[in-house]
């Protein structure tokens, strides 16, 4: 497999619209990133990999790919050779920092061209105690997904910019088990952030199930995760969201 991996200083230009998302990214304090790329076109591919924070800015921390540090550069250019595959590791320092990824073609390039994996790890100690995959980011301005809250139970969400640029007005209105709305707020969105549906709602009753409807001004990238913990130990799943036309 033949490829080259460099990087670029982009300071005018932004994600573009056709980008594949992932709208939660950790790296550093024990978590790690990968991303796998294959190429299954008869053409060569080539695109961006951005790594943000905020509303479309710069990573705040230093932050490395395969081992190359890229601190203070937007993003790394990557291009693959018909049918290959690559595989990319990002690293970042002591501090947890979150924000989202998006995989951004070139011009004469296609997302659909490409067949991607995505997942994050905690390490502790040297040890993985936790692994997260991840699919492609939902991307709308109204969607919805179902929510679990109990006991050594949360549904978090993470919301990324899509298009627009933020600051805007974000609802989110949670319905029960019987679709009867148990709560409702409005949020100023001013650019990526990750939180626990209970963060945003503590006085539920528990257990509870239901489902929240996430509505913006503009188009978002939304990603759901579930947990489930206990003493000492916690489990991610990714689980999809759903765009309502």
């Amino acid at each position: 497999m033949r490829y080259a991996a460099a990087v670029l200083v982009a300071i005018f230009v932004a994600p573009s619209a056709h980008a594949i998302t992932f709208a939660q990214f950790a790296i550093g304090g024990g978590y790690e990133a990968t991303l796998i790329l294959s190429n299954t076109s008869s053409f060569d591919w080539s695109g961006k990999i951005w790594v943000r924070q905020g509303a479309d800015q710069r990573w705040a921390g230093q932050w490395s790919c395969n081992g190359q540090s890229f601190s203070g550069y937007d993003y790394l250019l990557v291009r693959l050779p018909s049918k290959s595959s690559l595989k990319l590791l990002f690293r970042g320092d002591a501090q947890t920092r979150t924000g989202y990824l998006k995989v951004d073609p070139d011009m004469g390039s296609y997302e659909s061209d490409l067949a991607v994996a995505y997942f994050y790890s905690y390490y502790s100690g040297g040890r993985l105690v936790n692994l997260t995959g991840s699919g492609l980011s939902e991307e709308g301005d109204i969607l919805a997904f179902p929510v679990e809250i109990g006991p050594g139970i949360d549904t978090g969400y993470a919301l990324c910019p899509y298009i627009g640029t933020p600051p805007f007005q974000v609802k989110l209105t949670l319905f029960d088990h019987q679709g009867q709305q148990r709560a409702s707020t409005t949020i100023n969105y001013t650019g990526h952030f990750a939180e626990f549906v209970s963060q945003r709602f503590p006085n539920l009753p528990q257990p509870f199930i239901g489902h929240m409807v996430v509505e913006a001004q503009w188009m978002m990238g939304l990603e759901v995760l579930r947990m489930e913990y206990g003493q000492g130990w916690f489990l991610l799943t990714s689980t999809p969201a759903k765009w309502l036309p």
